[in-house]
């Protein structure tokens, strides 16, 4: 896989789920933000890993057609 995508896509990914876990133990306003932004910025990373994963199993597919 691409370290260049998996790095930052793993860091996103736990950094939403941290933060949408936080969000969702405070009952305000700014708990639920904090919840939202956590979500968006969960699947942003979720997205970034999977589409390094998609390109690196290409890449692996295509390898092997050309064997």
């Amino acid at each position: 896989m691409d370290k260049r995508l998996v790095l930052p896509g793993g860091i996103l990914w736990i950094a939403g789920l941290v933060m949408s876990i936080v969000g969702m133990n405070l009952h305000t306003d700014t708990g639920r933000l904090v919840a939202i932004i956590g979500n968006i910025v969960f699947l942003v990373g979720l997205g970034i890993f999977g589409a390094a994963w998609l390109m690196a199993r290409k890449s692996k597919d295509s390898e092997k057609q050309e064997d």
